[in-house]
């Protein structure tokens, strides 16, 4: 198989190429011409069985510096090129690569676009020109925007008067082309070319474990060039930032998607917090944000199918390349080589549920209870068949005995370790303090509800069958997911805060009561997801002995219901209004529904008291996008957990 590694540089009035071939490394200078066509093409070839070396100059070839090179459409016109001249071997191009007029070209497909707030730190490295190391990694899972900061990086030195021809931007394809070729071809680009900024997408794709990337330092070092990588398999980046670019490189992450920047770089509609629960904080691949190099589908994917594709097939294509890889994890590597490799999806899902125990059982817990549900299994209670507390704790347990990994024991509490390891790598796994933590990108845990979904209606139909009686599983999904729906709207609050980062803590304690966000400047904060707010919302925002608890006089307060509302407003009422608002609210969906005799005692006691609360009603996206207003004089400190 011939392969072509194609170089193109129209100021330089040549084309390089290499042709890799079983009788030996073939380098040949074309001269370019205008429209009449090429002449001795053959005469200009030179074999070389001694490896790679240095690309020979024009006059070497005695070529002329004089004739006008053509506007080429370079890649496609110099395969068929070499197929014409030299025979019809099967073609195949080991990487991409754009320079000069093509590189402009390309760069502007992405004008316009605003840029990921890590563009900053990027865009600052580039244009120190002292700055060390020479080298940037952008570590980060799918669609996360990696190739679309390449771009505007090049845009941007465009901008400021770096030459095209000072620039070259590569697109590697699977396992085609090996670290030396590629280095072989960069040391043409930059001593031949003078090439100073060399950007490479999709590095992972290199055919070996890339353990000679330290050479862009080693050796590249000293000629003043700078790189730029990025790749879809991040996992295989792990080793070679730990071994082979360690203080070689610079590492600048883009897993996490604050939802302030996707709402600054989003349209106007599809912007709000609705839609980046939707879209698991990652951006959709029909984006501008995704790249068209990317992805050749424009359909919809699933989130299974991106845990699939950002995940598991991202750990095993780098344990597949990488040693050092597997010699880090090697219970997972065992399993990703062995016929049951199919289950590193099953174990995911497995672990993420471990890991969001929570999750599960508060959302199966408080689904399973609505009253459309609860009334079906109350009137089977006449036949005596199942009792309204058998029939959610039989579901909920069937449910989470799926996903539980203690049912599974083929599965080691050392693989467990590891693969929480390993994500964490990944930066999939943000720890907050001990014993809380969240998963990072949101559409890991969008694609844990989907897997709580799909097992739950296979069992509740299996429960269905048992006891007809029972409503439809639609009605049961549809809670399951509006209580999940709750769940991910405070993960993307919380989530914020912490990445800010903001100083706040969540209240609870014993008796259940609790305060989602407190802030040490008294701004209490309730989250629901409802975009209608009432004062039935606001039962502990309203209890001063919780005020006392934290230390809070009532001077100190404001109180404060982040919601889905579109509008802010303000809610008025006494402490019986509140009270009273919890009780109407629990009997309009269930009128047999009784206040339990602590409520009715607290109701009592709250005649007597008539200070009127205030609690300001704002959308999660007025919370959001000022943080600093809310946060007060707690901006920038350290977040922590009560």
């Amino acid at each position: 198989m011939l392969q072509i590694y194609s170089l193109v540089d129209e100021s330089k009035r040549k084309i390089g190429y290499r042709l890799k071939t079983d009788i030996g490394v073939f380098d040949m200078l074309i001269q370019l011409e205008p429209v009449g066509g090429f002449n001795n093409i053959a005469g200009q070839i030179e074999v070389r069985k001694d490896s790679f070396g240095d690309y020979a100059s024009a006059e070497e070839y005695g070529l002329s510096k004089d004739k006008k090179i053509p506007n080429l459409g370079a890649n496609e016109y110099l395969k068929n090129l070499v197929t014409q001249h030299i025979g019809g071997f099967g073609v195949k191009l080991g990487f991409r690569v754009f320079l000069g007029d093509r590189l402009v070209k390309e760069t502007s497909r992405y004008s316009g676009l605003g840029t990921r707030d890590c563009f900053e730190d990027l865009s600052t490295w580039l244009r120190d020109a002292d700055a060390t190391p020479n080298t940037m990694v952008l570590f980060g899972v799918r669609r996360t925007g990696k190739t679309v900061l390449l771009y505007q990086s090049m845009q941007m030195l465009l901008d400021e008067g770096i030459p095209a021809n000072d620039m070259a931007y590569f697109t590697l394809r699977r396992d085609k082309i090996d670290t030396e070729e590629l280095l072989a071809y960069i040391q043409t680009l930059i001593y031949d070319l003078g090439v100073k900024y060399i950007f490479i997408d999709e590095v992972t794709f290199l055919a070996d474990d890339m353990s000679g990337l330290s050479a862009l330092y080693d050796e590249f070092g000293g000629s003043g060039a700078k790189f730029v990588l990025s790749g879809t398999n991040t996992a295989g980046f792990l080793p070679v930032l730990d071994e082979y670019l360690y203080d070689r490189a610079l590492c600048l992450s883009t897993s996490y998607i604050s939802f302030n920047e996707f709402n600054r770089l989003l349209p106007q509609g599809e912007n709000d917090v609705k839609s980046y629960i939707a879209l698991g904080g990652v951006f959709k691949e029909t984006a501008r944000y995704v790249s068209r190099l990317s992805s050749s589908s424009s359909r919809k994917e699933t989130p299974e199918g991106y845990v699939r594709t950002a995940i598991t097939r991202n750990i095993c294509g780098s344990l597949e390349h990488s040693r050092l890889l597997r010699k880090a994890y090697p219970e997972i590597s065992t399993l990703v080589f062995s016929p049951r490799v199919s289950e590193m999806d099953t174990l995911f899902y497995k672990w993420l549920e471990a890991y969001s125990k929570p999750l599960t059982s508060d959302i199966l817990q408080s689904a399973l209870s609505v009253e459309s549900l609860s009334k079906a299994a109350r009137n089977l209670r006449t036949h005596g068949s199942l009792t309204l507390y058998k029939y959610r704790k039989d579901l909920a347990d069937k449910i989470i005995k799926r996903l539980d990994l203690r049912e599974h024991t083929v599965y080691s509490e050392s693989l467990l370790s590891e693969l929480k390891e390993l994500l964490s790598q990944l930066e999939c796994v943000k720890e907050v303090s001990e014993g809380m933590s969240f998963l990072v990108p949101l559409q890991l845990k969008v694609a844990l509800l989907d897997k709580i979904v799909q097992f739950g209606k296979e069992e509740y139909n299996a429960l269905q069958k048992e006891h007809p009686d029972l409503v439809g599983w639609e009605v049961a999904e549809k809670s399951i997911r509006s209580t999940a729906s709750g769940v991910l709207f405070e993960d993307v609050i919380y989530l914020s805060m912490i990445t800010y980062p903001v100083r706040f803590r969540k209240y609870r304690n014993k008796k259940g009561e609790e305060i989602d966000v407190v802030f040490d400047n008294g701004n209490l904060c309730e989250i629901k997801v409802t975009s209608k707010p009432s004062l039935a919302d606001c039962r502990w925002l309203t209890k001063k002995s919780i005020w006392a608890d934290l230390g809070f006089s009532d001077n100190d307060v404001s109180l404060y219901l982040i919601s889905s509302c579109k509008e802010n407003k303000i809610l008025r009422g006494t402490r019986e209004d509140v009270l009273n608002a919890v009780i109407a609210k629990r009997q309009a969906v269930n009128p047999n529904w009784k206040p339990q005799p602590d409520l009715l005692a607290e109701l009592e006691s709250s005649k007597n008291d008539n200070f009127i609360y205030n609690i300001q009603c704002i959308s999660a996206e007025e919370f959001l996008l000022n943080l600093s207003k809310y946060a007060g004089d707690g901006v920038d400190a350290t977040n922590y957990f009560d």
